[in-house]
C-alpha cells in the first residue's frame, strides 16, 4: 500500500507540475519583428494564453499581475456585502471577465451573463475635449442590467436580416445584417440621439502600450495623413 501511495503522489506532483509549468521563451536568435509582443511574447496556445504574465517578471511585478488578474475575474455583488459589494443599481455586467472572456474579446450577444456587446449613446455635438456628448439622463453608455427591485435604463434587442453576397467566382452565400432596437427606456430619450453597439475588445498587450512614453504617442499623431503613408490617427484623451 505504501508503494501505491508513493506512486499516486508522484503522479499528482508530475500532473500538477505540468499544469503549472509556464511557457518558456524562445532563444534570442529566434525573435523576429512579426512577434506581436517582441521579447515579451508568451508562447501558449490554450485558453489562458491572453492572461499570462510577461516572461521574466519577478517580485512586486508578479504580485501586481496576479492581484490585477484576480480582481479582473472577481464577481461583484450588490450591497450590503462584506466583500466586493457596490454593484449597481444599474450596470452592464458583474465582472470584467464576463465581457472580456479569458482576457480576449467577447461574444456578440446581448442580455445574457456571457454577453459582451454594449451600447454607446450620444447626441450631436462634442464636449470641450472633442469627445461625444451623452444623452441627458443616460450618459454615454447604456446600462442594460439592474439589481433586484430596480429598472435598467433600457433593453437592447438584436434581429437579423439575411442578405445574399456573391463572390467573384459566382459562389453565393447568405450574410446576416444585425438590426438593433432599444426597448423599455426608463425615461424619454432626446430626439436625434445616436447609438453605436460595441463588442468588448481583448485586453492583452495594454501593458506594452503603457510602457510607451506619451511623447512617442504624440509624435505619431497624423489625423489628416499629412505624410501620405495611408495611415491617419489622433490621440484619444480619456
Amino acid at each position: 500500500m505504501k508503494k501505491i501511495g508513493v506512486v499516486c503522489l508522484m503522479v499528482v506532483i508530475v500532473f500538477t507540475g505540468t499544469l503549472c509549468r509556464k511557457a518558456e521563451p524562445f532563444p534570442e536568435e529566434q525573435y523576429d519583428p512579426r512577434l506581436s509582443g517582441g521579447a515579451a511574447t508568451v508562447f501558449l496556445a490554450n485558453a489562458q494564453a491572453f492572461g499570462s504574465a510577461i516572461p521574466g517578471l519577478v517580485g512586486y511585478d508578479v504580485f501586481m499581475h496576479d492581484l490585477g488578474d484576480a480582481i479582473f475575474g472577481q464577481t461583484f455583488v450588490s450591497a450590503p456585502a462584506p466583500l466586493f459589494g457596490g454593484l449597481g443599481p444599474i450596470y452592464n455586467n458583474v465582472s470584467c471577465v464576463s465581457c472580456h472572456h479569458n482576457d480576449g474579446k467577447g461574444t456578440p450577444t446581448i442580455g445574457l451573463i456571457t454577453s459582451s456587446l454594449l451600447t454607446r449613446t450620444s447626441v450631436s455635438g462634442s464636449d470641450e475635449y472633442g469627445g461625444a456628448l451623452g444623452i441627458p439622463g443616460y450618459g454615454l453608455q447604456l446600462q442594460d442590467k439592474a439589481v433586484a427591485g430596480k429598472a435598467a435604463e433600457a433593453k437592447m434587442k438584436i434581429d437579423y436580416t439575411e442578405e445574399p453576397f456573391v463572390f467573384a467566382d459566382g459562389e453565393t452565400v447568405s450574410l446576416r445584417r444585425p438590426v438593433y432596437t432599444m426597448n423599455n427606456p426608463y425615461m424619454a430619450m432626446a430626439g436625434g440621439h445616436m447609438v453605436s453597439v460595441r463588442l468588448a475588445p481583448p485586453v492583452f498587450g495594454l501593458g506594452l502600450l503603457e510602457l510607451l512614453p506619451e511623447e512617442t504617442i504624440l509624435s505619431n499623431v497624423d489625423e489628416q495623413d499629412a505624410n501620405g503613408d495611408g495611415i491617419s490617427g489622433r490621440v484619444n484623451y480619456v
